[in-house]
């Protein structure tokens, strides 16, 4: 009985010195940081147009990226360049020409003209004949 209790306040002992010496030292963890991560906000699933039409494209700015290109994408398949290197204003009006085909699988990526793996696709959006 007597060896239980002295084991009980041994192992207490080493518990609350234990705990004492991890509240007394500072904390040194670095705040845990948020990768930025590009955002393409439009085009949005559904959205229609037609030839001739203007699409406003819009996205997220990012602090390092100077520049961007717009690029079309039908499903996976590179379509067209919409444009190259424009200053990364996060948004971009693109008139859509009469030879792109007609589809319900495009999606616009916009990429750091700076570092090609750093892009966002849009949603998928409607390019219909008139």
């Amino acid at each position: 009985m007597k060896m239980k209790f002295f084991l009980g306040l041994i192992f207490l002992g080493v518990l609350l010195t234990s705990c004492r010496n991890i509240l007394q030292e500072p904390l040194h963890m670095d705040e845990p940081r948020m990768a930025q991560v590009l955002k393409v906000y439009t085009p949005t699933t559904g959205d229609i147009f037609y030839h001739r039409d203007t699409v406003l494209v819009t996205w997220k700015i990012l602090d390092k990226m100077k520049y961007s290109n717009l690029k079309l994408f039908k499903k996976t398949d590179y379509i067209m360049t919409i444009a190259s290197h424009i200053p990364n204003t996060g948004k971009y009006s693109w008139y859509i020409p009469d030879f792109v085909p007609q589809s319900h699988h495009y999606k616009i990526r916009v990429i750091d003209y700076n570092d090609s793996s750093r892009y966002a696709d849009s949603e998928v959006f409607f390019i219909l004949l008139k």
